[in-house]
């Protein structure tokens, strides 16, 4: 691996929602990225193809995490070939309870051919026993949890993750093989009123300094949700948001950026 290599850990392409990958590339060349891992979007179960076609098209370039259709019952049978046309992992939600016989043989393969879970949740999803027996069960699945473990903004009531909530995944840390991708600001924050030419948001974000306190920097990981990031504060913002974040030493910042997204998805440095 390359000295200070970037590595986008969450980034979504497609040919019939969401964006081309040359229109990923061109932002991912544009701003120094060097690698990226794309994310199957729900509902997408064929765009798979697409995804694992991106990866042989751009060599070097492309991790791909599937995304499963849950609903057919000998998915587990198709994991092997899918690792073999280049899948790198697999996308599972923190609510499949593993008391489910269907849902356990899926955390159970993933596990056994050494896939990556990349898992999309919210809060309560992920500090709930279910989840937590699932963590206990399977001790050598590296599973990431995306968007900061699900403290995003809420549209809703225009409120942000309070601190004592998000006390409650600072406990996952204890679990080795938990990962934690974080995003660009925009996705945890409200947006000004008012935008000057100065970045959007503050950097000294506390959910940040817990995640690095109780994580480390060598189990977090930028990801930039491209496209949707765009509808926020921007592909560039976000990796500058991170990338030039006081809270991080070079170390983090080396780790966060690139290093550890590249050993959990590309292969150990």
């Amino acid at each position: 691996m390359e000295k200070s290599m970037i590595v986008d850990s969450h980034c979504h392409a497609g040919e019939s929602w969401y964006e081309p990958i040359e229109t990923l590339l061109s932002q991912m060349d544009s701003n120094g990225v060097n690698k990226a891992v794309l994310i199957g979007h729900f509902g997408a179960y064929e765009n798979n193809e697409y995804l694992i076609s991106c990866k042989h098209r751009f060599p070097d370039r492309f991790a791909v995490v599937i995304i499963p259709d849950l609903r057919n019952q000998k998915l587990v049978s198709t994991l092997p070939n899918w690792i073999q046309k280049g899948a790198d992992g697999i996308r599972l939600k923190p609510t499949m309870d593993i008391n489910d016989k269907h849902s356990l043989s899926i955390w159970k393969t993933a596990s056994d051919l050494g896939l990556v879970v990349s898992s999309l949740g919210k809060i309560d999803e992920f500090v709930h026993e279910k989840f937590i027996s699932t963590l206990s069960e399977f001790p050598n699945l590296k599973i990431v949890l995306e968007h900061l473990a699900g403290a995003i903004f809420n549209t809703e009531n225009n409120t942000e993750t309070s601190v004592k909530e998000f006390e409650n995944i600072i406990k996952l840390s204890k679990y080795p093989n938990v990962f934690i991708k974080i995003p660009g600001l925009g996705e945890l924050m409200q947006k000004p009123d008012v935008l000057s030419r100065k970045p959007a948001f503050s950097l000294n974000h506390p959910l940040l300094k817990m995640t690095l306190d109780a994580f480390g920097s060598d189990r977090m990981m930028w990801g930039s949700d491209f496209p949707p990031v765009s509808f926020r504060e921007g592909y560039r913002n976000s990796l500058n948001e991170i990338k030039d974040n006081p809270l991080f030493n070079q170390e983090d910042s080396d780790f966060i950026m690139g290093k550890t997204a590249y050993n959990v998805f590309f292969g150990e440095d």
